[in-house]
C-alpha cells in the first residue's frame, strides 16, 4: 500500500525539524557555562537568533561568534547553522525596564525639595522664543531645579 500524503510529508517535517528539536533539547550542554549568559531565542533556516541577558556580554560573543557557530554545529554530521545572530534577550529587557522604573514617592519629594535657583537673562530670553506655552514652564521647571 502507498503512503498517504499526509505520512510522506510528516515524516519529511519531523526529518527537517528533527536538528533544531535538538538543538533546543540540548542547548545548555552544547553552549555549556554560556547557557548563564545566552539563551537560543528562535530558529529561522540556518540562522540562529541568540538573546543575550546581559548589553556587556554583547560584543565579547560577537567576537566568538565563529567558536560558538562551531560549537553549534558540533554534534551534527554536517552544518545545520550557518549564522548566528545577537540580540538582547526578554530577560535583560525586563530586568532593565525593573531596574529603572519611576522613582517612589519618598525620592520624588526629596528631589521636588531642592530650593529652585534664579534664571538668567539669557535663560529668560531663550525661554521667550519657545510659541509653546507648556514646554516653556517644563524647560524653566527644569533649569531652576538643575544644578549649575
Amino acid at each position: 500500500m502507498m503512503p498517504t500524503m499526509h505520512a510522506l510529508l510528516e515524516s519529511f517535517l519531523s526529518q527537517q525539524d528533527e536538528w533544531q528539536a535538538y538543538l533546543l533539547k540540548n542547548w545548555n550542554a552544547i553552549v555549556g557555562e554560556l547557557h548563564t549568559r545566552i539563551s537560543l531565542e528562535y530558529i529561522r533556516g540556518t540562522l540562529v537568533i541568540i538573546g543575550v541577558h546581559d548589553l556587556h556580554w554583547m560584543h565579547e560573543l560577537s567576537c566568538l561568534s565563529r567558536e560558538l557557530l562551531m560549537a553549534i554545529n558540533r554534534p551534527f554530521d554536517k552544518p545545520k547553522v550557518t549564522r548566528v545572530r545577537f540580540i538582547l534577550s526578554r530577560r535583560y529587557q525586563v530586568q532593565q525596564r525593573k531596574r529603572f522604573a519611576p522613582l517612589s514617592p519618598p525620592q520624588q519629594q526629596k528631589v521636588d525639595s531642592i530650593t529652585p535657583r534664579s534664571l538668567t537673562e539669557h535663560h529668560n530670553s531663550a525661554l521667550a522664543k519657545i510659541d509653546d506655552i507648556q514646554l516653556q514652564e517644563i524647560l524653566r521647571t527644569l533649569i531652576q531645579h538643575s544644578r549649575s
